[in-house]
């Protein structure tokens, strides 16, 4: 193998790559790797982590074709490093030799019959892509599980029904659920739920410029493909739970108050609700709502926060106030409503201008 690439190029591409690298310990070293082919069509790198598949293009002037296998992460800072506009890359006796002004880097290879094979898709079928942009996910992703105690949780379920699509996320305190019509209507029922992460990197590495989101039923991957590159995204196996049990059908009180209101005293409030559970009451008082914390160590606050509008009778719950601020500091819009039922059933946030998406927080049980 032996090819001449634009630095740059390359370094980009590598860098793309270097999002579906394994960084897991006990994973096999072979996913830390970075797999380089050449060929008169030009080059092609790949990489692969326990859960996903990067295949990305660069060109370049190929004098002999060739494929080789080499640690990613040196490979990545050696081109990094390199002053120079091209680079000539050369595969020698088992050696991957990359040359530069600068002089000579070698790098040991190893056997590319070990690195996983590419996932195969045969009848694919083609996913409306607005459903997998950050604008639509980025109210739902933040409330998906970073933990691995519930692998389920740690995914965005896809949800596409006849005449809507779901889109839901959940660690068990919280649930966001974007509802969104169908280009076309009718279609067959499915589900996918897609690692919260993966679908992250796959947003980043292709800036939301996707060309087409394919999926095989019972391949077990979603594919995702942009300019230059695609990413294959296994599928999380298990059962998601029944959220739509978890959406209140009545409510006894909603409000709607400014939400750069909310969101600054909120953060006022946190300073005495740090303590414990990051407890802050949330109480609707006549035409107010008010936010009450307490601190053993730093005192109290009781603050009131107007309402544009209220309906029903004046209530109370209490949250977790961390996941009321990662709700607020994800959305926008100008107003937010917040409808109770009781001090014991889940509350739903919402804001006024975007009736498709709901979240919803569990409740912190309190005396009194």
């Amino acid at each position: 193998m032996k090819f001449t690439v634009i630095r740059e190029r390359f370094y980009s591409t590598l860098q793309k790559a270097g999002y579906f690298i394994s960084s897991k310990v006990n994973d096999n070293g072979l996913l830390r790797c970075v797999h380089i082919e050449a060929e008169t069509e030009g080059i092609t790198v790949k990489t692969s982590s326990v859960t996903e598949y990067f295949i990305g293009e660069v060109g370049g002037k190929v004098e002999e074709s060739g494929v080789v296998l080499v640690d990613f992460k040196t490979l990545l800072e050696v081109v990094k490093s390199t002053q120079d506009t091209k680079i000539d890359v050369e595969n020698l006796k088992g050696t991957l030799v990359i040359k530069s002004k600068q002089g000579t880097v070698k790098l040991p290879t190893l056997d590319t019959s070990t690195f996983p094979q590419q996932p195969k898709l045969s009848e694919t079928e083609a996913l409306d892509v607005t459903f997998f942009v950050s604008k639509t996910t980025q109210p739902v992703l933040f409330a998906a599980a970073t933990d691995e105690t519930r692998p389920i949780l740690t995914g965005l379920c896809f949800d596409f029904l006849e005449e809507k699509t779901n889109i839901v996320g959940t660690d068990g305190f919280r649930m966001s659920l974007m509802s969104l019509e169908n280009v076309k209507k009718g279609g067959k029922k499915k589900r996918m739920i897609i690692s919260a992460r993966s679908l992250l990197s796959v947003q980043k590495v292709l800036q939301d410029q996707f060309k087409k989101v394919s999926f095989e039923e019972g391949s077990g991957y979603v594919l995702f493909s942009g300019e230059g590159c695609v990413v294959y995204v296994r599928l999380l196996d298990g059962e998601y739970p029944p959220y739509e049990r978890v959406v209140p059908q009545d409510k006894e009180t909603k409000v709607i108050i400014k939400k750069e209101e909310l969101l600054n005293t909120i953060k006022t409030a946190s300073l005495f609700a740090r303590e414990g559970s990051n407890m802050i009451g949330f109480g609707v008082v006549g035409d107010e709502l008010l936010l009450t914390a307490s601190s053993a160590s730093l005192g109290e606050a009781s603050l009131r926060v107007p309402t544009i509008e209220k309906e029903g009778s004046d209530n109370k719950i209490t949250f977790n106030y961390r996941y009321v601020l990662d709700f607020l500091q994800v959305v926008s819009g100008e107003d937010v409503s917040l409808q109770i039922i009781n001090p014991f059933a889940p509350g739903i946030f919402q804001m006024s201008k975007n009736p498709n998406l709901l979240h919803i927080i569990m409740p912190i049980r309190t005396e009194g």
